[in-house]
């Protein structure tokens, strides 16, 4: 039932996920950004009357563009809860392991925020420099690598490693270097990209 209950939800998602971006297709590269549901949420919080003094278009704006930014903060804390309650579960004693668990957790938030952002435009972003866009893909990257290390350890352990994981420090350089390596090579292959590109073509995506 669990299994057949995973299968639905990824068919639905996936079919949501398409619907999502044929609509955003349809305003166009150049003013996609504008089209977002912060605004909406502005609306809704200025009818609450504890948040109406708190939430207004200037708030929204700098939501706009400080997106990356409230994506790590939210990342952090929704992590430091998971983490708390891990450790506090599994009566963990060791720094390094907590610390472990709390830059994975919220590498995964972060993912999860960046990438559904992009495909539901929740938080519309306006233009971006080239290096700022490199520098958030090559994280997003790196922030990938780090989740599936995490859940393919012990099979990446064998590969490079000998015996069974059990020490945390090199649980830790296993699953933060798989992370360092895509994130670098990320920023290099776009690097590369950008620069063999026209102009027009860099416009373009510097629009988008």
């Amino acid at each position: 039932m669990l299994i057949g209950g995973l299968i639905v939800n990824s068919v639905l998602t996936v079919r949501a996920a398409a619907s999502l971006v044929r609509c955003r297709r349809r305003h166009g590269s150049s003013g996609g950004w504008r089209h977002g549901w912060l605004g909406d949420a502005v609306i809704v919080c200025r009818r609450v009357p504890v948040l109406r003094r708190w939430v207004g278009p200037d708030t929204a704006a700098w939501v706009r563009r400080s997106t990356m930014t409230v994506f790590v903060v939210l990342s952090l804390l929704a992590a430091a809860t998971v983490t708390s309650a891990q450790a506090i579960g599994e009566r963990w004693t060791d720094p390094l392991l907590i610390a472990w668990f709390l830059l994975v957790a919220a590498t995964s938030n972060l993912v999860f925020c960046v990438i559904s952002n992009a495909v539901a435009g929740f938080i519309a972003r306006p233009p971006r420099t080239r290096l700022r866009r490199i520098g958030e893909a090559s994280v997003v990257a790196g922030c990938i690598a780090i989740s599936v290390a995490r859940a393919f350890r012990d099979v990446l352990w064998s590969v490079f490693g000998s015996g069974s994981l059990t020490s945390v420090p090199a649980l830790v350089a296993l699953t933060l270097g798989a992370g360092l390596s895509p994130s670098m090579i990320t920023a290099a292959l776009l690097l590369t990209c950008t620069r063999s590109a026209s102009p027009r073509d860099r416009d373009g995506a510097a629009s988008a």
